[in-house]
C-alpha cells in the first residue's frame, strides 16, 4: 500500500490506513508504569508510547513537546478509551490536540517501566521487537537504553 501512495505523494496516509485499521481489531491490557516519583495505572491500555521527539514515522505527533534535548522521556499514552470512540479520537491525536482529552496522557520523566496483564506488540523506531508484558525506558545522556523481557 505505502509504494501506491508513494507515486501519489500519499506514502504518510499508509500510517493511517494501519492505525484506523488496527483501532476496530485492537486488543487492550492492563498497565501499570512506575517512574522515579511514583506509578499510575492504564486499565485497558490501547497504546504507551515512549519518544524524544515530538512526532513518530508518520509524523503524527504523539509528544508535541517532547524536546530530545531536555533529558526527558515524554510517555504518551491511550487508555480506558471504548473502541467506537477512539476513531473520532485520533483527528485530534493526528492534530496534536489530545492533551487534556480523557484517556489520554503525556507524562515527562527519565525513565518509564512498563507492567502489562497480557503480552502488546512492542516496536522501537517502527521495527518490531516482540510481544512483551514488561519494558523499561531510560532517558541516558547521548544513549537510548532499551530492555524487555
Amino acid at each position: 500500500m505505502k509504494q501506491v501512495l508513494n507515486r501519489f505523494h500519499l506514502g504518510k496516509l499508509t500510517y493511517l490506513a494501519l492505525t484506523v485499521q488496527s483501532l476496530f481489531t485492537m486488543e487492550t491490557a492492563n498497565g501499570k508504569v512506575i517512574t522515579e516519583h511514583g506509578g499510575y495505572i492504564l486499565p485497558k491500555m490501547i497504546f504507551a508510547a515512549a519518544m524524544n521527539l515530538p512526532a513518530e514515522g508518520g509524523g503524527v505527533p504523539m509528544a508535541p513537546e517532547a524536546s530530545p534535548q531536555d533529558g526527558l522521556l515524554s510517555m504518551s499514552s491511550a487508555s480506558g478509551i471504548a473502541k467506537w470512540r477512539t476513531f473520532f479520537l485520533l483527528p485530534l491525536l493526528v492534530a496534536a490536540k489530545q492533551e487534556g482529552i480523557k484517556g489520554f496522557q503525556i507524562r515527562d520523566e527519565k525513565g518509564f517501566r512498563v507492567v502489562l496483564d497480557r503480552p502488546m506488540v512492542l516496536h522501537a523506531d517502527g521495527e518490531y521487537c516482540g510481544d512483551v508484558t514488561r519494558v523499561e525506558f531510560r532517558c541516558l545522556e547521548k544513549k537510548l537504553w532499551l530492555l524487555h523481557e
